[in-house]
């Protein structure tokens, strides 16, 4: 027999979907203080519609890395600049300095998507920080290139009533990987979560980190496409969880220059990423980012002179772009002129877009109004937010995908209760737990595939049925542990049923 990894009464914690609220709270700032006040810019989604503006008497500074998350009401909890943690009230809060040295970042940290906040699963009111920690490094032997070791997670609870990072800093991985851009989406079980590092330079492996109740730990490594190259740019996940992408501005590599968007399908249950596209543009012209309509549709980029869209329902992506704005020339009052740079796909259903010139911050935030809407129907405003306060290219990095759920008819469509209680349906299976053989019941004769999946929604083996009412499932050969078993309803729908092998 083998040996049991768990005790059989393992009881997972079913948590409710999370609400739309969590990345409703922005927190916008400058690399110095502003130049009127010291302050900083809030926008605020949760009364639904365009944001709240409005400022805090704090100055916190932001370059680049930035995270928050908020309650499930959209009441703001925790924030990040990369160097410090801070609460509601904008004081750090227990152990939570120091993430990068602030001598070194005196105005907040500069590895663009560098952190990341997600909920602590199956403990209320307590969160999970994600963070990388700057890396440089020789490639091909003779210049240096940006990127991230080790990558590091902690732990944020109350304690007494006030916010303290309880686990500080436990190492996920100490390889070099890509400077930034990490991303986190909704598992397709409507409960878990993913987390997803894109290559390190000359490398086209992916990491895919597994959150659930357990923590975090690591799912798989995927080669996948084209080799990525150090560069600054933008990472961003579709609202319906199918679509990531990247925009890489290749600065660092003397042999090549240019603009690489990368675009991949991804499955919320596996965490695979499949169908990689690289469009690449030979222009060295600078930064940018990368932004999807609400609708899922539409792919934007930024690029420091264009705003592109591309349609991700045409048969030829690369060939659907389409010049939705130009910069119209416009200078601020200081005389800089300010260019697209980064964008954040809001609450609101708006798209976001940060200015630049340089190092120099800036006031004036683009928006575009009709994201879901085909070529110039969008409309792209340029310049039209003025802040109350400086702005040095900062929008928020939250995990993607509070609003969904659970990828219904899957075979992770469902958040496990306990071990010996089938998630639905009317098909018996035992022994269970079993150490070999289980055998599926069915209430009338019944043709179809049955799957058995790992408990992250990787297949592991099919078998097939015909009109029978009963078949046996040798698993002798796979380890101890908690799988799901998708068969055939009755009434058609797939039933997912929980089995424990020991």
């Amino acid at each position: 027999m083998k040996k049991a990894l768990f005790p059989i009464t393992l009881v997972f914690t079913a948590l409710s979907l999370f609400a739309q609220k969590e990345d409703n709270v922005w927190l916008l700032g400058g690399i110095n203080a502003p130049d009127s006040t010291d302050a900083t810019t809030v926008f605020d989604f949760s009364g639904g519609g365009a944001p709240a503006i409005f400022t805090v008497d704090e100055f916190i500074g932001f370059y680049q890395c930035s995270s928050t998350i908020s309650d499930k009401d959209g009441n703001l909890q925790l924030y990040s600049n990369g160097v410090n943690i801070y609460d509601d009230q904008h004081e750090i809060i227990g152990n939570g300095e120091e993430f990068a040295p602030s001598d070194i970042y005196p105005a907040g940290y500069d590895m663009p998507q560098g952190a990341l906040f997600f909920p602590y699963l199956g403990s209320e009111g307590k969160y999970l920080f994600v963070h990388g920690e700057h890396a440089y490094y020789y490639a091909d032997d003779y210049y240096y290139v940006d990127g991230c070791s080790p990558l590091t997670w902690s732990v944020i609870e109350k304690v007494a009533g006030e916010w303290e990072v309880t686990e500080k800093q436990m190492v996920l991985s100490q390889d070099t990987l890509h400077d930034g851009k990490f991303t986190g989406v909704l598992h397709g079980n409507g409960r878990d979560w993913w987390l997803i590092v894109p290559p390190a330079f000359g490398s086209n492996e992916f990491r895919k980190y597994l959150i659930d109740p357990a923590g975090i730990q690591l799912h798989d490594l995927q080669p996948i496409g084209e080799d990525f190259y150090p560069g600054m740019g933008q990472a961003a996940m579709s609202p319906d969880g199918n679509w990531l992408a990247y925009y890489t501005w290749i600065e660092f590599d003397p042999l090549i220059s240019g603009i690489a968007i990368d675009l991949y399908r991804f499955d919320r249950c596996t965490g695979q990423l499949s169908d990689p596209l690289r469009i690449f543009y030979d222009d060295d012209y600078g930064t940018g980012g990368v932004a999807f309509s609400n609708n899922s549709r539409f792919l934007y980029v930024s690029h420091p002179l264009f705003i592109y869209q591309f349609d991700l329902w045409a048969n030829d992506i690369a060939a659907s772009r389409t010049t939705v704005a130009e910069w119209d020339g416009f200078v601020d009052a200081t005389g800089n002129p300010l260019f697209f740079d980064y964008l954040k796909a809001g609450p609101d259903g708006r798209i976001y877009i940060t200015t630049i010139n340089g190092q120099v911050p800036t006031r004036y935030m683009g928006v575009i109004g009709q994201p879901d809407s085909l070529g110039l129907a969008c409309e792209v405003q340029q310049h039209s937010l003025y802040l109350p306060t400086n702005n040095y290219r900062t929008v928020p990095n939250h995990p993607f995908g509070f609003s969904l759920g659970a990828i219904e008819g899957s075979p992770c469509d469902t958040v496990l209760t306990a071990v010996n209680e089938r998630i639905f349906g009317t098909t018996s299976i035992h022994p269970n737990p079993t150490s070999a053989l289980l055998q599926v019941d069915f209430p009338i004769p019944t043709t179809g595939t049955l799957h058995l999946f790992s408990s992250s929604g990787v297949e592991l083996r099919t078998w097939q049925l015909k009109e029978s009412s009963h078949t046996a499932l040798h698993l002798d050969e796979l380890p101890a542990g908690l799988y799901l078993l998708q068969v055939p309803g009755a009434d058609g729908r797939k039933e997912v049923h929980k089995v424990v092998i020991w």
